[in-house]
């Protein structure tokens, strides 16, 4: 946005902004200024907004988000629209653009047009490659993340076919008031919902090419992608050589501390050392995001001295950070799309 405003352009940025508490309708937009770039802000959370009760059907298609969204549209008036990501939003976004014939263009950061959980990783940490037809793939993954163990025992004990089965009869009308059913409709419609979606942009942007192949074999059309690398801000990257030679091994981690990043598998590598092989471990991330998580890895570290948590930093100061480093390690256990860490790296 910035690069665009510095060469005449004129920008403005919608965002799905995560509110943390309950939110009524009437108190959902906002807008402010954030470095001279005005940003209108949708307060979104998980819970029922402008009539619609069904949460699994709003994740992927809000009608009302849609209805602010086409006002500010109109008011606005852009030449295009970027979506860089439409969780929070939702994918009606693009309804309303194609409505008002606006030009769109989408950068795939992750994998949430195929995934409601947006990594393609199943609770067992196999990795997936996309929505079963009636989406019983996905039902089995979202009833493991959020349901009884009960639950999930007993859906893991039905053959896939007994799954399908039950699926296609709730779709056809069975049980139409409980809402267990009209969330399965839900997410079974969601891969249809945003196969369909996603090629209507214009454009579709992929920085890999691993990307493009999941996108592509999940529907979208070839001739709408477009391979183009992430950017970075280069400023503060200079490297400072250390002030004397380092007796051991400095080895880094920055990034979110939650599972699919893999801290835990450093922290077991450099655990599994003798405590006589000299190095040193620097684990950069927010402690509050996940603290479930984060209170595992210290679990882990069991005080080792050699081991750190070092908190968050701002990106200006990313190339401080790596002087103090001789090697960064990306240990995810979920299909990555070039982390922006590895770039500046």
């Amino acid at each position: 946005a910035k690069a665009l405003r510095a060469r005449g352009h004129d920008i403005s940025v919608f965002t799905g902004f995560p509110a943390r508490s309950g939110v009524d309708d009437a108190r959902r937009f906002d807008s402010y200024t954030h470095d001279g770039i005005p940003v209108e802000r949708f307060r979104h959370n998980h819970a029922p907004m402008g009539g619609e009760t069904n949460i699994a059907a709003l994740e992927y298609n809000n009608p009302f988000f849609a209805a602010y969204f086409r006002e500010y549209l109109i008011r606005t008036r852009p030449d295009v629209v970027h979506f860089f990501h439409l969780q929070r939003l939702s994918a009606s976004a693009i309804d309303v653009c194609r409505e008002l014939g606006l030009p769109m263009v989408l950068t795939a950061t992750d994998f949430w047009l195929v995934c409601p959980t947006n990594q393609l990783l199943l609770p067992n940490h196999a990795l997936c490659s996309g929505p079963d037809p009636d989406g019983t793939n996905c039902l089995r993954h979202v009833v493991a993340r959020t349901q009884s163990p009960l639950a999930r025992v007993c859906l893991n004990m039905m053959p896939g076919r007994l799954v399908a089965a039950m699926i296609r009869r709730i779709n056809s009308g069975v049980f139409p008031r409980q809402k267990e059913a009209s969330y399965i409709r839900a997410l079974s419609a969601r891969h249809r919902f945003m196969k369909s979606r996603m090629n209507r942009v214009h454009r579709v942007t992929v920085q890999t090419r691993l990307m493009e192949d999941i996108l592509r074999k999940n529907g979208l059309s070839v001739p709408k992608v477009i391979f183009l690398p992430f950017g970075i801000n280069t400023d503060g990257l200079s490297r400072k050589a250390p002030a004397s030679p380092q007796a051991g091994l400095r080895v880094g981690f920055i990034g979110t501390l939650y599972e699919h990043k893999g801290a835990h598998i450093l922290l077991d590598a450099v655990r599994s050392l003798s405590t006589e092989i000299p190095i040193e471990l620097k684990i950069y991330g927010n402690d509050n995001e996940f603290p479930e998580y984060t209170a595992r890895l210290r679990q882990i570290t069991a005080n080792d001295p050699r081991i750190a948590f070092c908190g968050t930093f701002r990106n200006g100061h990313i190339g401080e950070i790596f002087s103090s480093l001789d090697v960064l390690v990306v240990p995810s256990i979920w299909y990555e799309n070039t982390p922006l860490v590895i770039y500046s790296a």
